[in-house]
């Protein structure tokens, strides 16, 4: 928990230097996205992945609710990120937004096999950091309330950083992505199917949702036994995901007028 809380800290500080060891320096074009991939028409495709996410968590309630106050929250938060980076002196293949939109060059021409680009994508750059994100975020049912709060936060954080590479590769489909490189989506969809599972195997799904979302919203305190632990917690993170998808919607619905904006000026 410590480490998590160190790294939202760090994320936080919109510090060059710290960013660009964690993440930037190495999120390289050839080594994450698959050759040849279309961008042209990114606008319109990332609007139907905005209702892509709000439809993730199944047997959800309104996934509507509580989406405008996160649309609010995502502008300022991106306003403020801008604003903290806007000193920044650009690097190569790192595109900052005040200058590029959407149609930023992607060089994925250099030619490397799916395989030499996972493995430098993950093991030798700053991809790293983000696989350590993933993992920790698969297991978010076993995790508990406050370690998800802080893991989802900090993927909220990056997700603001005005730097299109990141914030496409963490709030858009894998589809431009080549073959093995983990996303957010894909991390996201597995810890939906696990819920699907779960409401086969359980008669009372709904009820014990209706019960954990209670206990978090007044926050209650409630000490399960330790043969209920492991089912608190998964109801509790069935919970954080619902809200975190309507926040990364948001995130992208921000990033994508942003770019509307930049394009008509």
């Amino acid at each position: 928990m410590s480490t998590l809380k160190l790294f939202e800290s760090l994320v936080g500080l919109y510090h060059r230097e710290v960013m660009y060891n964690l993440i930037l320096r190495n999120l390289i074009p050839k080594y994450h996205i698959a050759p040849n991939s279309q961008v042209e028409d990114r606008i319109s495709e990332l609007r139907t992945t905005i209702s892509s996410w709000l439809t993730f968590p199944p047997e959800s309630e309104d996934g509507s609710t509580g989406y405008e106050a996160y649309l609010v929250d995502a502008s300022q938060q991106i306003t403020y990120a801008k604003m903290a980076c806007r000193k920044w002196v650009e690097d190569a293949g790192l595109a900052f937004h005040s200058e590029s939109n959407l149609s930023f060059p992607w060089e994925t021409s250099v030619e490397i096999s799916d395989e030499e680009a996972g493995e430098l994508f993950f093991r030798n750059s700053g991809g790293f950091f983000l696989e350590s994100l993933f993992d920790k975020l698969r297991q978010m049912f076993d995790n508990s309330l406050e370690i998800n709060l802080v893991l989802t936060g900090i993927f909220a954080k990056l997700a603001h950083y005005p730097f299109p590479l990141l914030y496409l590769y963490l709030l858009d489909k894998p589809t431009h992505l080549r073959p093995g490189i983990r996303s957010l989506w894909e991390t996201m969809k597995e810890l939906s199917d696990e819920i699907r599972t779960k409401i086969d195997e359980t008669p009372d799904f709904k009820e014990n949702l209706t019960k954990a979302r209670y206990e978090i919203q007044t926050d209650s305190d409630v000490t399960p036994t330790a043969m209920e632990m492991q089912k608190h917690q998964f109801f509790q993170g069935v919970i954080v995901l619902e809200e975190f998808v309507k926040e990364l919607a948001a995130i992208l619905s921000i990033w994508i007028n942003v770019n509307i904006q930049l394009e008509e000026s």
